[in-house]
């Protein structure tokens, strides 16, 4: 699956970690993202694309933050503490991901 954010980062010289970063870089991007989806300031076609370089990216670790974010989307407008939680929740393993690379 393409990545645009996997294609950025493919030819950087001298950056041995290059995937790691590129999965930094999607975290930000899907943290504005749903951010801005939640403000009303962004669509639902945005949060797709935002699935699909987590797809991308993390493979089948990205299972459960997806469906978190496909559940977000399927909830009602009007129940924005669900959405909120859902998304918070789908972040928050996002993040963790993105931590144990650091690590390890």
């Amino acid at each position: 699956m393409f990545s645009h954010f996997g294609k950025q980062t493919q030819g950087m010289a001298f950056t041995p970690s290059a995937e790691k970063y590129a999965r930094r870089a999607v975290l930000d991007h899907a943290e504005a993202i749903l951010t801005a989806f939640l403000d009303g300031r962004e669509k639902a076609y945005a949060v797709e694309a935002v699935l699909n370089e987590l797809q991308a990216l993390f493979g089948n670790g990205a299972a459960n933050p997806t469906r978190l974010i496909k559940q977000a989307l399927a909830a009602s407008p009007d129940d924005e503490e669900t959405r909120l939680r859902l998304l918070t929740e789908a972040l928050d393993l996002i993040g963790r991901q993105v931590r144990a690379d650091r690590l390890g």
